[in-house]
């Protein structure tokens, strides 16, 4: 993985994060994973062909594998450097 950093801004459209992408990290549009506060805008930055990722989903994927029984994320889904690790007395 990649280095994270965030970007606090004071708007969100796509100029100005692409100006604040180029002002503090010195990267394109294209050339970072965003991930966003909402679905919403992660599906309009995926129908532009970017990469991006809502942050429920990140904590959905950190949290999942953690929950008791059928809340918990399968370990078929689960990657190989599964963030929250085992459950304790549940196994792997």
């Amino acid at each position: 993985m990649g280095e994270i950093q965030a970007l606090a801004l004071p708007r969100v459209s796509r100029d100005g994060i692409t100006d604040a992408l180029r002002q503090e990290v010195g990267l394109g549009w294209n050339e970072v994973a965003h991930v966003t506060a909402t679905t919403t805008l992660a599906r309009a930055i995926q129908d532009d062909g970017v990469a991006a990722l809502p942050l429920a989903t990140l904590l959905d994927l950190a949290i999942l594998p953690g929950l008791p029984g059928e809340m918990s994320l399968p370990p078929q889904l689960r990657g190989p450097g599964d963030i929250a690790g085992p459950v304790p007395g549940q196994g792997a």
